[in-house]
């Protein structure tokens, strides 16, 4: 599979995850696309759920997503906020969506919810207050 130069290559799909770990603040939309909720809901009886693709050069085709939790997202964004209140200047010279390599360099940020089992389980509670639990 060819590689498009990073300098015309789109930005990186952040796949922002998860809800508040207190429970305070969820994710509802009327029709619901994103993957993590969506896989909920299907949990809870409310959609079907299915992943399509097979066009990557992936071992099963279907795309490879990178996830990071609402919660360390907002942290980022603050750090970085801080950073530039600091002085520092110009374009990043790199932009990426892994949170465990750039954000941890340059802003000094550790992930603290951004594993898979936090986004669920944080997504889970949020829907079960939202979308409660359909009899089958």
């Amino acid at each position: 599979m060819a590689r498009t130069p990073a300098a015309r290559r789109p930005p990186p799909d952040i796949n922002a995850s998860g809800t508040d770990p207190a429970g305070g603040i969820g994710e509802l939309r009327d029709n619901e696309t994103h993957r993590i909720p969506r896989a909920v809901m299907a949990l809870q009886g409310h959609v079907d759920f299915a992943v399509f693709g097979n066009e990557h050069d992936t071992p099963d085709g279907t795309a490879i997503r990178d996830y990071v939790h609402v919660t360390d997202l907002a942290a980022a964004h603050v750090a970085a906020l801080k950073l530039l209140e600091t002085g520092h200047a110009g374009d990043p010279t790199y932009l990426v969506a892994d949170a465990s390599a750039a954000a941890r360099k340059v802003l000094d940020f550790v992930p603290r919810h951004s594993d898979l089992a936090t986004v669920i389980r944080t997504a889970w509670a949020s829907h079960q207050k939202a979308h409660p639990l359909r009899s089958r």
